[in-house]
């Protein structure tokens, strides 16, 4: 178990430093400090399994208190609930009194301990009552502001805010079960699994970083990654079953603890392979399933582009095939070469001028999300605000410009859809890259053959 711990520790440190290092507002520098307090409380867990006695145990308390503070802050702050001056101060003063109450002797807890697998026995004082009882109420709280907030939550933010309950509230719920209410009763048994919930919040953030950029945090953690943690701590779990069943099973049967040890071993190194192939497949089918659909796409959208020459057979069926990702409605403005000014292609029902602060934001080739604006006009980038307001108005999702400045050829406009249309995640965007780059140049080909077949025209 205590290296299960000091894995977890050392994970949420790894996460902590870099989300640290890619911060760019309050509400992601405070979340990497949330993580730095998880895992120096995760790491004075594993101290007091080596060391079993007083102040070891009742030091994992102590930092509990600024794990427990930290989460509540940061919760209020991630939901942007309002918290009085008054209040604020109250909630750091009795945490700190707790911080330093922990440390008495007999008054937090007894010094005598006596460890099993999962907990230990010790008495408990009466501030015990009020640590816990204080910490409950402040971590439901987290719990429901953070469920509150996932309900009024719409699109890409509501996706953030699912994988913020996920790797929050299931946790959460186990400490305070394990650590508050049924030691409440004098019954610590199980207080150690504490650290172990620690896993599935690292985990939970983990891979929403790597697959959704979590917090709009560009974190480059490989896929190779998660499969590794979620392989090391379901396989600690199933190696340590094991062994409590073979030291249960020992005591029962006729065998000696060497021997019923060789078998556990020699079992675990027959299902490790197969177990690590298992949880790999499942990572990767998680992964790649949603990948391999977007390659195939962008194959179709290959082969449409080597089909023909005409500009509107071409524009036509390239938006058949991105409609197979983003749903239907996808609008199409060409960019005029005289004026420079987007027009709704092929009715011209919709005009966009270039003096525009939206034509200007479009002009060097970005690709713009309606959802992420929001994060980048908090981030200080206030010029953004009329090309969202432009967005929300004609209801799209995201522009993905087809070519630079002079050279531009016009610009796709994803719709936003119906509320049960998924919203575009990082995942998306590196898709409409790849869409950008390989039709460019059959999109400009057959433009300037459009235009040259009208000039022969006019004459």
């Amino acid at each position: 178990m205590k290296y299960v711990i000091l894995l977890a520790a050392i994970l949420n440190f790894i996460l902590a430093i870099s989300v640290y290092k890619k911060s760019v507002n309050k509400v992601q520098k405070h979340f990497s400090y949330l993580l730095f307090a998880v895992a120096i409380w995760v790491f004075v867990n594993f101290i007091y399994f080596n060391f079993p006695k007083y102040p070891f145990v009742h030091l994992s308390y102590s930092f509990g208190a600024i794990v427990i503070g930290a989460i509540f802050f940061w919760t209020s702050g991630f939901t942007k609930t309002r918290i009085s001056k008054t209040i604020r101060n109250f909630i750091v003063v009795v945490l700190a009194m707790l911080f330093i109450g922990t440390l008495i002797p007999n008054v937090f807890l007894g010094q005598n301990l006596t460890f099993n697998n999962f907990g230990y026995s010790v008495s408990s004082g009466p501030l015990f009552q009020v640590y816990s009882i204080t910490a409950a109420i402040l971590l439901l709280v987290s719990v429901a502001l953070l469920l509150k907030n996932l309900i009024v939550s719409k699109g890409l933010e509501r996706l953030r805010a699912l994988y913020v309950v996920i790797s929050f509230v299931m946790p959460i719920l186990i400490v305070v079960i394990i650590d508050f209410i049924i030691p409440f009763f004098g019954i610590f048994a199980l207080a150690s699994v504490d650290s172990v919930t620690s896993f599935i919040f690292a985990f939970g953030v983990a891979y929403a970083i790597t697959r959704h950029q979590f917090f709009d945090i560009k974190i480059v953690i490989q896929k190779s990654f998660v499969q590794l943690m979620a392989f090391v701590i379901l396989f600690a779990i199933y190696a340590y079953v094991l062994i409590l069943i073979q030291n249960i099973s020992s005591k029962s049967v006729a065998l000696s603890n060497n021997t019923g040890l060789l078998i556990t071993i020699f079992i675990i190194a027959l299902t490790i392979e197969p177990l690590r192939k298992w949880i790999y497949k499942i990572i990767d089918g998680i992964f790649e399933n949603k990948e391999k659909q977007r390659q195939e796409a962008l194959q179709r959208v290959q082969l449409v582009t080597k089909s023909t020459l005409q500009f509107q057979t071409l524009l036509s069926k390239t938006q058949v095939e991105l409609e197979t990702v983003f749903g239907s409605g996808i609008e199409f403005y060409l960019a005029e070469r005289k004026t420079g000014n987007f027009t709704q292609y092929p009715t011209g029902d919709k005009k966009l001028a270039m003096e525009n602060p939206v034509g200007m934001k479009i002009l060097p080739g970005n690709i713009l999300i309606a959802d992420e604006l929001p994060y980048r006009i908090e981030n200080g980038e206030s010029n953004f605000i009329q090309t969202l307001d432009w967005l929300k108005q004609n209801h799209y999702s995201a522009i993905v410009p087809i070519g630079t400045g002079d050279e531009m050829v016009g610009i796709f406009c994803l719709p936003i859809g119906s509320s049960h249309q998924k919203p575009i995640t990082a995942d998306m965007v590196k898709f409409l890259k790849e869409f950008q780059s390989q039709v460019f140049f059959p999109f400009a080909s057959a433009y300037a053959f459009k235009l040259a077949i009208e000039r022969i025209t006019l004459k």
